[in-house]
Order: structure tokens, then C-alpha cells, then sequence
């Protein structure tokens, strides 16, 4: 796949979904960053899933500082939310256990999720004040239920971004 990254912001369901695609780096979560906060769409107290399942990492101990600042901006700018982050993988664990670490203190609520849990469509809607049978972005895949981008753009309160 030769996109880096692909998301959808949800207005109405104060929501924003993202999923990354190869190997994260630095840069490709800056932009990221940056094409949310810039989307019309984008609202102050959404909450976030940033799905990272199979991907590599590409970093290193100045990169997390950069994330966690990030995420700090976020939080000063935008009040409480929640942000999950979805792994896969031991490597994902690490760098998600030292992220959290380095977030400790900020007033956003940090979870961690693994793909393999089997109530895992269940656990995020319930962190991210979703119904349950909500219908997630087609990026997502399995297991999250979806529809299709072309679908999703013809609802309303929906904001397709790649």
C-alpha cells in the first residue's frame, strides 16, 4: 500500500479514526497531525483511535519526545479527550508502554488496545462513547463492522480525508 496513513473525522460521534499502513515514521505522524488540525472537521474534545496493528516502527527516543509533545499541544489546545492506540505485536508494546510513560501526567485518558482482544469492537465503543453496532470507517477492517468509503461519504457528519 502506498499511502502512509489514511483518516476520517466523525463530527457529530466527536470521533476521529486513523490507521497507519507500513512502517510509522516520525514524519508520516507529523503529517498526520497536521491534516487533522487542519480538516474543517476537526473539533476540540474528539476523542481518537490511531490504529498502528502490523506496522513497523522507524522510532527512536527523540522521535517518542516528539510524539508526546505532540500529544501535550493536543491536549492544551483541545481539553480532556480520549486517544486509544490499537497494536499488534511486541514491538507496538514497547513503544506504546514508553508513550505512556512520557503522557503520564497529561489530562487525556490513554489506552492501549490489542487487535487480538475478542470484545475489542466492544471496548472501543465503549471508550470512544460510541453505540454498540456503530459502523466504523472501512480502513479499519476487521473486526470493526464497516462501510464503504464511497457509503461513508454520503452520510452525514462525515469527513473523508486521505
Amino acid at each position: 500500500m502506498s499511502e502512509p496513513y489514511r483518516f476520517q473525522i466523525m463530527p457529530e460521534e466527536k470521533v476521529i479514526f486513523a490507521k497507519h499502513f507500513g512502517e510509522i515514521k516520525l514524519g508520516n505522524i507529523v503529517k498526520l497531525s497536521q491534516a487533522v488540525n487542519e480538516n474543517s472537521c476537526s473539533l476540540k474534545h474528539m476523542n481518537v483511535l490511531v490504529d498502528c496493528r502490523n506496522c513497523g516502527l522507524d522510532l527512536n527516543a527523540h522521535d517518542l519526545q516528539v510524539v508526546a509533545d505532540m500529544l501535550a499541544k493536543k491536549a492544551e489546545q483541545n481539553g480532556y479527550y480520549t486517544e486509544i492506540l490499537l497494536i499488534s505485536g511486541m514491538l507496538s508494546q514497547g513503544f506504546s508502554r514508553m508513550l505512556g510513560a512520557k503522557i503520564d501526567e497529561l489530562d487525556i485518558r490513554f489506552e492501549v488496545l490489542w487487535d487480538n482482544d475478542p470484545e475489542l469492537e466492544e471496548k472501543v465503543c465503549e471508550l470512544l462513547n460510541l453505540e454498540q453496532g456503530f459502523v466504523f470507517p472501512d480502513f479499519l477492517g476487521l473486526p470493526f463492522r464497516s462501510i464503504s468509503d464511497s457509503d461513508a461519504s454520503r452520510l452525514t457528519g462525515v469527513c473523508n480525508e486521505i
